[in-house]
């Protein structure tokens, strides 16, 4: 399949323009987005070079050092931070997205396209940035973008099974009745499992799942769900492309080794999901590693359509649907998105997290 047999070179030009304004309102942003407060704080605490003090990854603290010591302007990280988020996930799209306009915009529906980026926003990037690596079955280089991607954020190992996972060959049927049974096994056991992950990834790792574990569904981070609502939401929002794509499409998974794949990612994004968000919402973040492929996924149902009257059609079901999720998103974190602010109205009054 030509992936770029419909993408000209307007939509090339109107695909990089998005993902500049995306850079433009992550990077001239001012008090909005999740933890703001203790990475600002974090900047500014920094004097000297003393990583024994820094309380954040190693790749993190070391990129806040040096933009103070050289340029003394948060403004300056958060622009570094945007770039490498969105060269990094927009080179990506154009690479493998079947419509990366759409996948632009479905990016922006589910989590307004991380123009709030924090450090695991930047380590998902690199991720997403592995997969030509997993695709061309280069392991060296896909070990060294992880290892990269875990200075800026510790969650950056559960990645590390994508290039296992890539590979395989499942049935329809063995898929699906595979993937309900771990489920299913996943929510009685999944504290037991969870619990013991940290002892094999270190001291540090297992610290921070502890703190998850003990917090439980009473800590929602910002979240105005409760962790129940967000384990239905979820399921009903990830549950939605899989029933297409495996019943609808099955013969193209089989044909198309990238979009198996990505299926593959995908389904093993479900199943963390549904054993971690039971313990704590917060928890349940590892698994956008994967989850995140959705933004490749969804615009294959356009394929679908055997002509341009059905695949306008098709478009519009697939647009309702992201502005129903969208309007979720704003509304589960509404006083860290809205109002805007920016550094030119830095008078605005907002909340800050």
């Amino acid at each position: 399949m030509d992936r770029f047999s419909y993408f000209g070179r307007i939509h090339k030009i109107l695909f990089y323009l998005i993902l500049l304004v995306f850079f433009l309102l992550s990077s001239l942003r001012w008090e909005r987005g999740t933890d703001w407060m203790s990475y600002y704080e974090f900047y500014n605490s920094i004097s000297s070079y003393s990583p024994k003090s820094w309380y954040f990854e190693f790749g993190y603290s070391y990129l806040n050092y040096l933009v103070k010591v050289l340029f003394n302007s948060y403004s300056v990280l958060l622009g570094i931070l945007a770039f490498l988020v969105y060269s990094l996930v927009g080179t990506t799209i154009y690479k493998y997205g079947v419509y990366p306009i759409l996948s632009l915009a479905i990016w922006f529906a589910i989590s307004i396209a991380d123009i709030f980026l924090t450090r695991n926003t930047i380590a998902i990037s690199l991720a997403i940035f592995s997969i030509r690596y997993i695709i061309d079955r280069k392991l060296v280089p896909f070990l060294l973008v992880l290892a990269v991607a875990f200075l800026f954020h510790r969650s950056a190992l559960i990645f590390f099974p994508a290039y296992f996972i890539y590979s395989l060959k499942i049935s329809r049927s063995i898929l699906v009745w595979g993937m309900g049974i771990v489920i299913v096994v996943g929510l009685c056991f999944s504290e037991f499992v969870v619990g013991h992950i940290g002892g094999l990834l270190g001291p540090t790792i297992e610290s921070k799942l502890q703190y998850y574990l003990q917090t439980g569904t009473e800590e929602t981070f910002g979240s105005a769900y409760s962790a129940a609502i967000v384990l239905l939401k979820g399921a009903v929002n990830r549950s939605l492309i899989l029933i297409v794509l495996l019943f609808w499409m099955n013969n193209e998974r089989k044909e198309d080794s990238v979009l198996n794949g990505f299926i593959n990612f995908y389904v093993f994004g479900l199943l963390l999901f549904f054993m971690t968000v039971p313990l704590s919402p917060a928890l349940g973040r590892i698994a956008s590693y994967y989850n995140i492929f959705q933004l490749f996924l969804f615009p294959y149902i356009l394929l679908l359509g055997k002509d341009r009257k059905n695949q306008i059609l098709l478009f519009i079901l697939i647009g309702v649907y992201f502005l129903i999720r969208l309007e979720g998103v704003i509304t589960n974190y509404k006083d860290l998105y809205v109002p805007y602010k920016s550094i030119f109205d830095t008078y605005k009054t907002v909340i800050i997290f």
